[in-house]
């Protein structure tokens, strides 16, 4: 776990795969795992992040799998990513579960590369909460087999999206759209 620093400058091109067994089923990132408390700045992961096995892969990322009270910018994901749920081309999760209703953003960053799942599945988060994305990117094709499925985000709650885009196909069974699957509260 990444607790209360940040990152900067930092990149990898790797190919992430996690056999998940148990309570290690979460947390899977092309550059960090978990991050609480921390931002991160030019950060860049290229490579596909893959989670096989018998459990599902939850907060699932290209660059981050979980963020919480963080802030994202000028970073970058290229690869597929696949899980269940809140998998994100850059982030998986993003914020959820904070124990303050304080904004945290994702600016000028991008995410390209496919992604499959079964829920909130974002071209650029899966899930964000409390989160504003200015002058952000994702493209790639989106699969989820069930619900929240968002060119750029799958589920969020009080999200607002300024001057951002998404790009290519959205594929769900409900709450499917072009730029965020399902949006409870927020602007776009």
């Amino acid at each position: 776990a990444t607790i209360a620093s940040d990152i900067k400058q930092s990149s990898t091109t790797v190919d992430v795969t996690a056999n998940l067994t148990g309570d290690s089923q979460q947390n899977i990132g092309g550059l960090v795992g978990f991050a609480d408390e921390s931002d991160i700045q030019y950060g860049s992961a290229s490579g596909d992040v893959t989670i096989i096995g018998p459990e599902p892969g939850i907060k699932v990322g290209g660059l981050v799998g979980n963020v919480t009270q963080g802030n994202i910018s000028d970073s970058k994901a290229e690869g597929m990513v696949t899980g269940t749920r809140a998998l994100g081309g850059l982030v998986g999760e993003f914020n959820r579960n904070s124990a303050t209703t304080d904004r945290y953003t994702i600016t000028n960053s991008s995410a390209t590369g496919d992604l499959n799942g079964v829920s909130r599945a974002g071209g650029l988060v899966g899930d964000a909460v409390h989160t504003t994305i200015i002058g952000s990117t994702a493209s790639g094709n989106i699969t989820a087999d069930s619900v929240d499925a968002g060119g750029l985000v799958g589920f969020s709650t009080n999200l607002s999206v300024i001057d951002s885009s998404a790009s290519g196909a959205v594929t769900g069974t409900e709450a499917v759209g072009g730029i965020v699957g399902e949006l409870q509260g927020g602007t776009i």
